[in-house]
């Protein structure tokens, strides 16, 4: 997060102190300045004016749509991790298949009458093979797949030197009601001796055989006819030989039994970036912080989810590690399979789980301003359904949503930032210097603050304000639950003065810390919450008593 993003996110919940300097110049010319008894920021030079409304600052800044709104502009931050997505063609994955080499010996006794043939058939088992992208030594049980690409090759070798045709059948190849029946090679076309075949499966059903020894089998049948020509010449013996297979085979649907996936689910880790600034251990009670878990599920197979950490760190609040569940570990969540008319409409199984203060530790786990939510879980099918299903854009995901609504308390906030700054070589001549802070806060916040001067090497010269528990950002009152909304913003005028020996300390100054320590109304006593109409205006000048006449442009 870029230092400008930082300030504004800060603002969003705290009323935006830290972003009072960011807009300062790096050099004043001092000579510009002007004498005056009565004197307000508009009077003399001015150094600052911003205002800003939280919706514009949520809108310029929060490009990664953190923030979210209801109808009456109550606002939460929301961080969303992906845990698991992955489509059934990216986690189902069907390798180029190589049929059995045939190499088959064609036995003719003599020559063949003109007006006569031979026939010859045989048969071979085919187990077809599927994979898991998670789990790759699993075997896919198939009952019939529809294919939405792939390609059929037949390569043949035979001396036969009689006119010849060899015919493939595979029973379990259908398409349009027809089963695949191909003749493959013929002597009267022009496929060479040794030549090949392709096909287009487009469209093609598999139906796999189950029932013996043999997963996913296909029968391949093959019947050769050799025919008579008379009086040829004639050199046994005679073979055929038949390699091929199938590849760049996509699916459009899978039906069978594939109840024993696993999805590889990745350890996750949220970054929860509002906490990244405190320099201190915050405290801080959210009254309603959510963990949600959505998963959505269109893979026809009941899927469960076994959550073995779910818990919050944060690096400076004990105790450092909670715990999101009050259960012992696994967790298991059971996620229910779409049927197949509701996948055939394109609908989706869908289960939310939420955890909250009512069922959990979250409130607690928030509470010690965490910089990270930690998941680790695995998935696993559930063979409950004797037949699963899935289709090629079937997709397992899974969603940790971590919800912050802005309700509750904070104290002891302590920001800081850094920023260059340099007075001038005209400083010289200037006796003393006031400036004259005003606030207008419509936020229920409010802020000690302390301006430090510090040398090239970021050594502390001298402080601003010379009271350091004065409130230079007043809260704003509050009215009743449940709204909890600001009645009216409050306005305070602060002056901070720096007299000649003081002036002569922070010459060499090249930057300025700027140091707060905020709370909620009251200390942090009092709930409130924070909308995205709430505002804060403020204003900075500067007046200076020279000691010298200065003659402007020379």
């Amino acid at each position: 997060m870029n230092r400008k993003l930082s300030h504004h996110l800060l603002i969003a919940f705290i009323a935006g102190l830290a972003i009072t300097f960011s807009c300062v110049k790096e050099e004043y010319d001092f000579s510009k300045l002007k004498k005056s008894q009565s004197w307000t920021p508009e009077l003399a030079m001015p150094l600052i004016h911003s205002n800003m409304n939280l919706a514009d600052i949520i809108k310029d800044f929060d490009n990664t749509h953190l923030f979210e709104e209801d109808g009456d502009n109550f606002l939460k931050l929301v961080y969303q991790n992906t845990i698991y997505s992955k489509t059934a063609e990216q986690l189902l994955q069907i390798p180029d298949q190589s049929f059995p080499a045939v190499s088959e010996s064609v036995n003719i006794p003599g020559a063949i009458p003109a007006t006569d043939s031979l026939s010859y058939s045989f048969s071979d088992t085919y187990p077809f093979s599927g994979i898991s992208a998670d789990n790759p030594g699993e075997t896919l049980v198939f009952d019939s797949m529809i294919v939405k690409e792939g390609t059929l090759t037949i390569n043949l070798n035979t001396n036969l030197n009689y006119k010849t045709k060899l015919i493939l059948e595979v029973p379990s190849m259908t398409k349009n009601g027809q089963t695949f029946r191909k003749v493959v090679y013929d002597k009267t076309d022009p496929t060479p001796v040794g030549g090949q075949k392709t096909y287009d499966l487009t469209g093609y059903k598999f139906s796999f055989d189950n029932s013996g020894p043999t997963t996913n089998a296909i029968d391949l049948n093959y019947e050769i006819t050799v025919y008579g020509e008379g009086s040829p010449t004639y050199s046994p013996p005679y073979s055929m030989g038949i390699t091929g297979g199938v590849s760049n085979i996509k699916f459009s649907k899978i039906f069978g039994n594939m109840g024993n996936l696993t999805f590889l689910l990745k350890k996750d880790t949220v970054f929860i970036d509002i906490f990244k600034n405190n320099l201190s251990t915050i405290k801080l009670e959210l009254d309603s912080p959510r963990v949600k878990i959505n998963v959505t599920n269109s893979y026809g197979i009941p899927i469960d989810i076994n959550i073995t950490n779910l818990a919050t760190h944060s690096d400076v609040n004990a105790p450092y590690n909670v715990d999101v569940y009050q259960q012992p570990y696994p967790v298991t969540l059971n996620i229910p399979a779409p049927t197949l008319s509701q996948m055939y409409s394109g609908q989706s199984a869908y289960v939310g789980f939420t955890y909250d203060k009512n069922n959990s530790n979250i409130k607690t786990a928030v509470n010690t301003s965490p910089q990270y939510m930690l998941l680790d879980a695995e998935g696993a099918s559930n063979s409950s359904l004797p037949t699963n299903f899935v289709f090629d854009t079937s997709r397992f995901q899974i969603d940790a949503i971590t919800e912050l609504p802005l309700f509750g308390k904070a104290w002891d906030i302590t920001l800081q930032d850094t920023i260059p700054f340099a007075f001038g070589t005209t400083i010289e001549n200037v006796d003393n210097i006031i400036f004259y802070i005003q606030v207008e806060n419509g936020f229920p916040m409010e802020a000690f603050m302390q301006v430090y001067f510090a040398d090239a090497d970021y050594k502390l010269i001298d402080s601003l304000i010379l009271i350091p528990t004065e409130k230079v950002i007043p809260n704003a009152p509050v009215g009743n639950a449940p709204e909890y909304r600001v009645i009216a913003p409050v306005k305070k005028v602060t002056l901070a003065s720096m007299g000649r020996s003081r002036i002569v300390r922070v010459i060499d100054c090249q930057y300025l810390l700027v140091k707060a320590a905020m709370a909620t109304n009251n200390n942090g006593e009092s709930t409130v919450k924070i909308y995205s109409d709430y505002y804060i205006d403020v204003k900075i000048g500067v007046k200076a008593d020279v000691s010298a006449t200065i003659q402007i442009g020379e």
